[in-house]
């Protein structure tokens, strides 16, 4: 209870205060209109009127009270949990791909199904404001009106309580069962969302991804549900069971050493019944406490895996004045797969590629490309050696400053349709590229926004290509750009754009197999298990 409490207390004491001082008045409004009821009773014809419209005037003040509370506590909770969303997601962005990669299944559905049961348990904050403290009232009045019977209420509410402790962690661990297998569904979804087309023509490969892998966690989410379920409904039905139970003994005997009045009698019962609802909501509350406190573990877990097991890449500046030196170059790289250096490893990898030049990196499926292609762009630091930018060796430090020169495609590489990141005057060529890409009637931009009409892979690649066109940095690195091209395509990219990038200034690095226009390049690096095996020279 303390982590949820401490959770939303840290940046939420005036609000809590507001929506507690809100409650009493809430709680006060609907006693008294309890009250008036009594009066309301035994009032004479003439008065029936006056007390209804006081009991409706302070109902309707106490409704508006709790929404207008209600509302403005929520949406700050809600705000709080923007921030948590954003700030871990912006943590993400800071850390060393090769590091985080192993994590990234954890992140959306930490972001999207925790943080959500925390935002639930903010919302009901404010009405258990108001149910603990119509609680406490109430028990005075109780006391008030009888003190024997009122023990013997709160004897009652105390064995529930005792009953709820007991079930709670039995809830947590049901509760932790359910974001174990909640994040494995999800992340079995999304590959059957990238492997649809595979799995939809292979049916025979479909069912069994459905029956085996979909199926696991989908049922083992449903019993944790269940469990989770059945001990909400178990504790609802023992709340009212030892309630019915106790008032039965309670009536069956208990007068007989209790002598009161039938009408207080009758009024301590009608005030108990009123008072019923708000101890389920407190109980309810605390069955739904170890759900938000798992929730909020999860999310301190994400968050302290990234804050102390992965370093933070930082946005040092790098002098550029040294214009002699190879605006990339990578000195006796190694990067190794796996905890040793026996495990399949890149390099030694020694090279240099100058500024305006055009490099095309090739060689055949697990010589190293990709890997090199990522030690390149600063997603893998490598485990020996040094990267140099402009003379200058990269590191955590100064990493981002670098990839802030790069413009990059991926083999995967989404499409972005919120391009409004890139400066405004940099869209003055836009029609143009839309143009030369052959876009034209088949995507547009409309307030920096990327339209995409249903268009065919190799046409999305085109809509990737526009955007790093208009990001117009100094380094384009591509990663078989051209895979989805057609000849028609291929051509125009090899020699109308990547020509005009080199005659623009830029340095441009591929990754292809069209060795039909190997010759466009200043250098072709091949690469052989992990080794360059050869550098031309143009």
């Amino acid at each position: 209870m303390y982590k949820a409490l401490q959770f939303f207390y840290q940046s939420s004491r005036k609000q809590i205060l507001a929506a507690s001082v809100a409650s009493l008045v809430v709680a006060g409004l609907n006693l008294s209109s309890l009250n008036f009821f009594k009066e309301l009773v035994v009032a004479d014809q003439d008065n029936k009127l006056f007390y209804f419209g006081l009991i409706a005037s302070q109902i309707i003040t106490a409704l508006l009270i709790s929404t207008i509370v209600g509302k403005k506590i929520t949406w700050h909770f809600e705000q709080i949990l923007i921030e948590c969303r954003e700030s871990i997601s912006r943590n993400i962005l800071r850390r060393p791909y090769d590091a985080i990669k192993d994590r990234l299944n954890r992140i959306a559905p930490v972001l999207q199904f925790e943080v959500a049961e925390v935002r639930k348990f903010g919302k009901n904050l404010p009405g258990l404001v108001v149910a603990i403290t119509q609680t406490l009232v109430v028990f005075a009045y109780m006391f008030y009106l009888s003190w024997q019977l009122a023990t013997m209420v709160l004897t009652l509410f105390l064995l529930i309580t005792c009953v709820m402790i007991v079930a709670l962690p039995m809830q947590k661990r049901f509760e932790r069962e359910r974001s174990i297998n909640r994040t494995k569904l999800h992340t079995k979804f999304e590959l059957f969302n990238l492997g649809y087309k595979n799995l939809s023509i292979n049916r025979e490969h479909g069912d069994h991804f459905i029956n085996h892998s979909i199926h696991t966690p989908n049922y083992r989410l449903a019993q944790e549900n269940t469990k989770i379920e059945l001990v909400k409904i178990v504790l609802e039905q023992l709340i009212t069971a030892i309630v019915l139970i106790g008032l039965g003994i309670f009536f069956l005997g208990g007068q007989d050493w209790v002598e009161l009045s039938q009408p207080v009698i009758t009024q301590f019962v009608v005030v108990m019944i009123f008072i019923l609802p708000s101890f389920i909501k407190i109980i309810v509350f605390f069955n739904e406490l170890k759900k938000v406190e798992n929730a909020i573990e999860q999310i301190n877990e994400l968050s302290k895996d990234l804050e102390d097991a992965i370093p933070t890449l930082k946005n040092q500046p790098i002098n550029n004045e040294n214009n002699s030196a190879p605006i990339i170059s990578l000195k006796n790289v190694e990067y190794f797969y796996g905890e040793n250096e026996s495990e399949f490893k890149i390099g030694p990898i020694n090279t240099v590629i100058y500024e305006n030049e055009i490099v095309i990196i090739k060689g055949g499926n697990g010589s190293g490309k990709t890997t090199l292609f990522n030690i390149i762009v600063g997603l893998f630091q490598p485990d020996k050696g040094k990267v140099k930018y402009k003379g200058q060796t990269l590191s955590l430090d100064n990493i981002q400053f670098y990839r802030n020169e790069l413009c990059c495609h991926f083999t995967d590489s989404p499409v972005f349709d919120d391009i409004s990141y890139i400066p405004e005057n940099k869209f003055e060529n836009s029609d143009a590229y839309i143009d030369e890409l052959e876009l034209t009637g088949k995507t547009n931009l409309s307030f920096f926004r990327i339209s995409d009409f249903n268009l065919s892979f190799g046409q999305k690649s085109r809509l990737n290509l526009m955007r790093l066109l208009l990001e117009d940095k100094s380094i384009y690195v591509l990663d078989e750009w051209a895979a989805n091209q057609d000849v028609h395509f291929k051509e125009k990219f090899y020699l109308e754009i990547i020509p005009r990038l080199k005659k623009e200034g830029k340095t441009v690095i591929l990754i292809s197999h069209d060795d039909k226009y190997y010759s466009i390049a200043d250098q072709l690096i091949t690469l052989r298990n992990g080794q360059i095996e050869s550098v031309k020279m143009s």
